[in-house]
């Protein structure tokens, strides 16, 4: 494979989709069963106005808190697909950025409740709570 079909195939991957790099946009705090866990904020390369926050925390993986979508343009929340790629890069498919709504999940206890305000967001059930603060205007 020479340079042109690298460069097809990276244009080809590219278009499909999108790596999640860390953001700084918003100071995101989290807290599973009554004590605060890790979250870190992520943004899919060249897409504005999506973030992702990523539940690191062992036991929130083990319940299926892993990824929640936060569009501040349409004040949503959301469920969203998530993958793993090589070396542990977390990535989205390009048709696949938005996902369900966290106040329609099938799930009853995974629905989730939310609140924007002029300085951020939050969503939240009995387990989960998620809350967004702007750093600097997205």
């Amino acid at each position: 494979m020479g340079l042109a079909g690298l460069i097809l195939v990276w244009g080809l991957l590219f278009y499909l989709v999108r790596p999640l790099l860390p953001s700084s946009d918003y100071a995101v705090t989290a807290v599973f069963q009554g004590r605060p866990i890790q979250a870190k904020l992520l943004k899919p390369l060249c897409i504005s106005g999506l973030y992702y926050v990523h539940l690191t925390d062992d036991e929130t993986l083990r319940s299926g808190y892993r990824l929640i979508g936060f569009d501040p343009n349409k004040k949503l929340f959301f469920s969203p697909n998530q993958y793993v790629g090589p070396l542990g890069i977390f990535y989205v498919h390009t048709d696949q950025l938005g996902g369900m709504d966290v106040t329609d999940l099938k799930k009853q206890s995974a629905q989730m409740a939310t609140e924007f305000s002029s300085t951020g967001a939050r969503c939240f059930n009995d387990t989960l709570s998620v809350s967004l603060t702007h750093r600097r205007v997205p």
